[in-house]
């Protein structure tokens, strides 16, 4: 039974995706529940899914409408600055009024299928390791799976990434400043990150047609 995911429904063309919807919201009410959010509001319903590359701006648009200025991040992470903390519930209300109305599609939420494991094996190898390259980091070519190692192992742990030799390069940073990131790190992971997505464009992992 849900408590509370129950009150929110789809129109009658994404039936199939409601069950997931209410489960959805039931998980991120517990998880703001947990930080400060009260009763949710149950005057809210769903204006439309949106697509991975336009979350981060709808969000904002939709908490900008209810009085918070939000910032995008370069990653489309949230930032929401400094605010008193007695306005803590009223944030959390907000944003579950955009999560509300404006949630993920649902296909993106999807397990990964053999084709787009594919896509992200190819977009690695072919495109990744030689743009990381060109930008000073060092790929141990020798670690790179065939590509059935890769689908047997894609996404469980210790699976291959490109981008650990990114994340080798911050913990020898850290390791030679007592423990701690150094500070310019934030700057050469958005740099690097910019240069070399960490994954293909999502019109490769979800094409239209």
């Amino acid at each position: 039974m849900l408590r509370y995911g129950s009150h929110f429904r789809l129109p009658p063309e994404h039936a199939q995706w409601e069950r997931q919807y209410q489960e959805a919201i039931e998980r991120h009410v517990k998880d703001q529940q947990k930080v400060g959010l009260g009763e949710p509001p149950l005057d809210v319903s769903f204006v439309r899914f949106v697509k991975p590359d336009e979350r981060s701006t709808v969000y904002q648009e939709c908490m900008a409408r209810q009085g918070w200025a939000v910032a995008i991040e370069f990653d489309g992470g949230i930032s929401y600055g400094d605010y008193p903390a007695d306005q803590t519930p009223a944030l959390l209300e907000a944003d579950f009024r955009c999560w509300v109305q404006y949630p993920l599609n649902p296909r993106y939420a999807q397990p990964p299928t053999e084709r787009q494991a594919h896509v992200v094996y190819d977009y690695f190898v072919r495109e990744l390791v030689p743009c990381l390259e060109r930008e000073g980091y060092d790929v141990d070519r020798t670690a790179i799976p065939t590509v059935e190692t890769f689908m047997a192992t894609f996404q469980q742990n210790g699976s291959w990434l490109p981008y650990d030799t990114v994340m080798k390069r911050q913990n020898d940073l850290a390791a030679a400043n007592g423990g701690t990131v150094p500070k310019e790190w934030k700057h050469e992971w958005e740099r690097i990150n910019k240069a070399c997505p960490q994954g293909p464009p999502i019109d490769r992992m979800y094409p239209l047609n």
